[in-house]
């Protein structure tokens, strides 16, 4: 059930980087974000504001209206220099983002003076809490609402060079997370970092499907292989899809692997693949669009995903919502969504020889049921209980 206005109006701005209809991760959730808080606007009436980049703008519109929804949320464009634009590109655009960012809160400021009225600040996306928002600058008074955001640091290496970087992410993480009414946290792990620092938290994956696509991507198969473990995402050493090929070559003959995604490192994977003797079972099909990423999992039973640090990985979300189980790694940020949704196994320790046995499990089970934990329908409803929550305790605080 979602209220009607509260006793003071506050205007809301949600500020979102990357937001973009049919897409998966952060510009998906942006969209997802922006769909749920029309919804929101339409069943409150209040004063809602998307903040984003300006040539997402009329996509967003476009996509709304094709799904009936006519809401009075505001859309407010801001601009990157042009000589950033080019950064967005992605091994720039966190650069290009923190410029961005700066921007965005600067036009917010002044649109909060100009409206000589209450304000809450939801920082959406990026969902990173190691990246400057500069969201404390906006003004005091303005209640601001962090995440969901935040990723899995456990697992990274002892090398010191990591150790630095480490404590500089927990730094800026930190000094975002400065007076927030409310942080929303990715995992269990990003739960309990807040925690040691004091910030008012709940865990809120910003994993955000629709429905209709996940359903369509089920149907669009014939049936599912239980011997096919899928591994997906962009081949970079973080998520050690080397060790999805190792794993394989461990288990019988019978069962296969596909690894659905581009990246720098495919070719060392073909590499390791002929290397271990396993070319033949191990199947590189390249970076593929949204639907068909879904299609070519729905054939699966086994979503491997050995990656040893994340947020909220939609790609677990995905495998749950078509069915298949993922094995993962503890403490990876991986393990929570496994754990959150009752679909899935956690290796017993980081090891390789953990995550056979629990891939060897995983296929003994079988073909799982599928869950609709993390389906974007929820969201108007958390947005509705999170800013009623930071505005029922904000007003506590008023002088009587």
């Amino acid at each position: 059930m979602i209220d009607k206005k509260p006793a003071i109006d506050r205007v809301i701005f949600a500020i979102a980087f990357a937001a973009e209809p049919h897409r998966g991760s952060e510009p998906g959730a942006g969209y997802s974000f922006a769909k749920a808080l029309s919804l929101f606007q339409i069943a409150t009436g209040r004063d809602v504001v998307f903040v984003t980049r300006p040539h997402r703008v009329e996509k967003l519109r476009q996509a709304l209206a094709r799904e009936g929804i006519d809401s009075k949320m505001r859309f407010m464009a801001v601009s990157l220099p042009r000589f950033l634009v080019a950064a967005t590109k992605r091994d720039r655009v966190r650069a290009a983002y923190v410029a961005w960012q700066l921007h965005a809160v600067w036009q917010v400021r002044k649109a909060i003076a100009r409206s000589h009225r209450g304000a809450i600040v939801h920082h959406l996306t990026f969902a990173t809490d190691n990246l400057p928002t500069f969201e404390w600058l906006v003004g005091r008074g303005v209640l601001r609402v962090f995440g969901p955001a935040g990723s899995s640091s456990i697992q990274a290496d002892g090398s010191l060079l990591t150790r630095v970087a480490t404590k500089l992410r927990l730094r800026v993480a930190r000094m975002n997370l400065q007076g927030v009414e409310l942080g929303l946290a990715q995992n269990e792990n990003v739960a309990d970092q807040w925690s040691r620092w004091g910030v008012p938290h709940r865990i809120e994956p910003n994993i955000l499907l629709d429905r209709d696509e996940i359903e369509q991507a089920r149907q669009s198969v014939g049936g599912r292989d239980s011997s096919l473990l899928l591994s997906v995402g962009r081949l970079i050493s973080r998520k050690r899809f080397d060790h999805s090929i190792r794993v394989l070559a461990e288990l019988p003959e019978f069962v296969r692997l596909r690894i659905v995604g581009g990246g720098p490192l495919a070719g060392e994977l073909h590499d390791l693949a002929r290397e271990l003797g396993v070319s033949d079972r191990v199947e590189l099909v390249g970076k593929q669009d949204r639907f068909e990423t879904l299609r070519l999992m729905a054939e699966g039973a086994v979503l491997l995903h050995p990656s040893k640090r994340e947020g909220a990985p939609w790609v677990i979300g995905e495998a749950q919502a078509l069915g298949l189980t993922p094995v993962v790694y503890p403490d990876s940020g991986a393990d929570s969504i496994v754990r959150i949704a009752r679909l899935g196994i956690v290796a017993e320790g980081t090891r390789l020889e953990d995550l056979v046995e629990s891939t060897r499990s995983a296929i003994s089970s079988g073909i799982q049921p599928a869950t609709d934990r993390w389906f974007a329908d929820r969201v108007p409803e958390m947005l509705a209980a999170t800013y009623e929550l930071i505005e029922r305790r904000a007003d506590a605080r008023l002088p009587v």
